[in-house]
């Protein structure tokens, strides 16, 4: 009886787990490159909603080299800044995001997968939980690194959007 209990405990925990690609399609995919090393690969699942921010999406970024989890908040700052997000928020955003990003070896990912008035939760490899922020200007100020207007490299974006893919 109590086998029965467990195992019916555990396909119920499973089923409500934290983030799902089942219910999201592949959106797009491309290789950030930067002075003609491929530094990683970022992958975009979306439920296909106009608003890509309306709907529950993944992001993963499956690296190609080695990063410290500091040189990782330390270049997003300075996506968030070129982006317009004001030096306070710039500030507070990185310190908070500089107790989520590990070190990264090279094959490692990162995934975010974002939920509308959840916002996001990281995962290293998809496995191991992370860290969530829950503030919805973060996380959509973090997604827009690539999926935003200001992106630093608009062509990866494209890509991941799947803007003339079609």
């Amino acid at each position: 009886m109590k086998f029965g209990v467990l195992l019916i405990l555990l396909i119920f925990i499973s089923s409500f787990s934290s983030y799902s690609k089942q219910s999201l399609k592949l959106q797009g995919r491309g290789i950030y490159t930067f002075f003609l090393l491929d530094v990683y690969e970022a992958t975009l699942w979306t439920s296909g909603t106009k608003n890509i921010y309306e709907g529950e999406l993944n992001l993963q970024l499956k690296y190609k080299m080695n990063f410290e989890g500091k040189d990782i908040v330390k270049q997003t700052k300075k996506e968030f800044e070129s982006a317009g997000v004001t030096s306070e928020n710039s500030e507070k955003w990185s310190v908070e995001l500089d107790s989520i990003f590990p070190d990264i070896k090279k094959g490692d990912s990162i995934l975010a997968s974002y939920k509308p008035f959840s916002g996001i939760k990281f995962y290293l490899n998809e496995k191991k939980f992370l860290g969530e922020v829950k503030d919805m200007e973060l996380s959509k100020s973090f997604l827009d690194i690539w999926l935003g207007p200001k992106s630093s490299d608009p062509e990866l974006r494209d890509r991941l959007l799947g803007v003339g893919n079609e």
